[in-house]
């Protein structure tokens, strides 16, 4: 520490020899056993040393030395390392750069992520930089301290300079410094610069970079209202009631390049880069997006032609994908089942390690099976035909619903898929006459005909065929919420309406009263109180199990209220007495509440997907 220096040098020689003081500036290494000397780094050999439990000096010529405190804390990892660079006119310590999607970053994108600060000193010029940002390359050294970027070459003259933030790209030898917010380019090994100038003008923010390409974007969140428990739908959320949620959605807006700066697509995707591969003979980049029930990944290919659909809605044209996958809601034992949107020819596998052909005149879903756990291979279950296809999950049914519509207006087509199998074809489809959907707590599929009449479907098959106007499902209260593996089936009965009257229908579509009522109102445990068109009589019933025969008797009414047990009645509903006295009545539940749709605004709502 006075001029004369003790070195112990094991940490550097095997045999533990002693050495000489090297001439020249010099980096010291305090430890627990003395100084160690850290040699100059080679060009084809670099000397890494650890920073934990260690002081560092500069020393120079005349014996003055400066201590690096910012290396002096002795709680960093202890993986941290740095190299020692030596020329006659700086020393450096120089921090492992981090690549990051392809790209080192002079600055934290993400929190979880951390820059290491170098220092870089001159002694014949006035030049000194602690905590910044350093990057080598050949003769030049590059610094950013946060506002502006310098490139230095071995003489410490500045040869380039620009008041911005820094990325750097490595690619085919070369090296360009990226400077979004300026959309400049510089090329740092011709000292060139390039003006990226596009038609349509966009602020980027992020860069990832690829092989030879170059994806610079930005990201626009908004929100957008979807329901929390709701299916992948058009504007109806099929059966739930719950308020809706407040969802922040990532719009993408980007251009991509190659390394010649030539601009290949520009996309606008309502999603995020998630990654950059190659499918066969392309590179692919692969966004992702909530929907109302499970993220979509698409996939674009950067070589091809941008195909933009616009929106109404939000006054943006937004791109279309070669293909994307969305996980159905439906899938179970049968395995995972995936939305297959695609521009590209239907075949029978997908396999995405391979080269596909593009059809740019196709827009279609269908329904494909992953192959194997793991891997991206999918087999295809249903053709690619579809405007777009939605699951039809119910409670306690094993069974795989699901429908695939043509139409994208308020009128179109579907069929209905169970088990793969078409259970129902071409049934036309109206939004605002809910003409396909999911009633009583998710427990059954109703749908109409091409008539205008109404059917249920339940485990696997038709519970009741399309042969009325009108049908109300009720369900007894006690098995509405089966926990008990054994009791699969629930209880329940149809009423059905010519449009005028009303009758009964058993759990297996039997007509069991006729539709000759005026009146009929059930309760929660099945109870039935129905009125004859030709008569006033009121009449009591309910439905035998072991007969499949609905049994009914005339009831006796007093003061206009039927008593049914000494403390139930029936007004023209079903209440409980208290205390004898019609007071703190409770009303039966509403059991058509879940027939309500919400119209939240899905990905499909704004156009933007299947």
């Amino acid at each position: 520490m006075n001029g004369v220096f003790h070195v112990i040098d094991g940490y550097l020689n095997e045999d533990k020899r002693g050495r000489a003081l090297p001439s020249g500036d010099v980096l010291l290494r305090l430890c627990e056993d003395g100084y160690h000397i850290c040699t100059a780094s080679q060009k084809d050999k670099r000397s890494l040393y650890p920073i934990k439990d260690s002081k560092f000096f500069i020393v120079y010529e005349n014996n003055e030395y400066n201590e690096l405190s910012y290396l002096r804390n002795n709680d960093v990892d202890d993986s941290l390392s740095f190299e020692y660079l030596d020329t006659q006119t700086y020393i450096s310590l120089l921090f492992h750069k981090d690549v990051d999607k392809g790209i080192i970053s002079s600055f934290v994108d993400r929190y979880e992520s951390e820059i290491k600060l170098d220092c870089i000193v001159s002694k014949h010029k006035d030049i000194f930089h602690k905590n910044v940002f350093t990057y080598f390359h050949e003769n030049l050294i590059v610094v950013y301290d946060g506002e502006t970027t310098f490139v230095y070459n071995n003489n410490f003259d500045v040869v380039y300079e620009r008041d911005s933030e820094l990325r750097i790209w490595e690619v085919e030898d070369k090296v360009y410094l990226l400077f979004l917010s300026d959309k400049v380019v510089y090329e740092l090994d011709n000292d060139k610069e390039i003006t990226l100038r596009l038609q349509d003008c966009c602020d980027w923010h992020y860069a990832w970079a690829y092989k030879n390409y170059i994806i610079l974007y930005k990201q626009i969140f908004y929100q957008i209202e979807r329901r929390s428990s709701c299916y992948y739908d058009d504007e109806d959320d099929w059966g739930y009631d719950n308020e809706p949620e407040e969802v922040s959605v990532r719009n993408t807006i980007g251009h991509i390049f190659d390394s010649s700066f030539n601009l290949l697509r520009e996309f606008n995707v309502l999603g995020e880069i998630v990654e950059l591969k190659d499918i066969g003979n392309a590179v692919i980049m692969k966004t992702t997006s909530p929907s109302t029930s499970n993220d979509v990944d698409s996939f674009y290919n950067i070589n091809l032609p941008n195909i933009t659909r616009h929106n109404a809605k939000t006054g943006e044209d937004f791109s279309i994908p070669d293909i994307s996958f969305r996980l159905l809601e439906c899938s179970n034992w049968l395995g995972e089942l995936y939305v297959v949107k695609t521009r590209i020819a239907s075949s029978d596998t997908i396999d995405l390690r391979t080269d596909t052909k593009n059809d740019f005149w196709a827009d279609k879903c269908g329904v494909y099976m992953k192959s194997h756990h793991g891997k991206e291979e999918y087999e295809k279950i249903i053709d690619c035909k579809y405007d777009h296809i939605i699951a039809l999950p119910l409670n306690n049914d094993a069974n795989v619903y699901y429908a695939g519509f043509n139409g994208k207006d308020e009128y179109g087509v579907f069929d209905l898929y169970i088990n793969h199998e078409i259970h129902l074809k071409e049934l036309p489809y109206i939004k605002e006459a809910s003409s396909l959907k999911i009633v009583n707590n998710s427990n059954f599929i109703q749908f109409k005909d091409k008539i205008g009449n109404v059917g249920v479907i339940r485990d696997g098959f038709t519970l009741l065929e399309p042969l009325y106007k009108e049908v109300k499902i009720y369900v007894e209260h006690n098995n509405s919420f089966i926990s008990n593996d054994d009791e699969k089936l629930l209880k329940f009965l149809f009423v059905v309406s010519d449009g005028n009257s009303y009758g009964i229908c058993s759990p297996k579509g039997k007509l069991v009263l006729p539709i000759e009522y005026s009146f009929i109102d059930v309760d929660e445990e099945l109870f039935v109180v129905l009125r004859h068109n030709d008569s006033d009589t009121i009449e009591v019933g309910y439905y035998d199990e072991e007969s499949e025969s609905f049994k009914h008797d005339e009831a006796k009414m007093e003061d206009g209220v039927i008593h049914i047990n000494n403390d139930y009645v029936w007004d023209g509903r079903f209440r409980y007495l208290n205390n004898d006295k019609h007071s703190e009545w409770i009303d039966q539940k509403l059991r058509d509440a879940t027939d309500t749709a919400y119209e939240g605004h899905s990905r499909l709502y704004l156009g933007l997907e299947d």
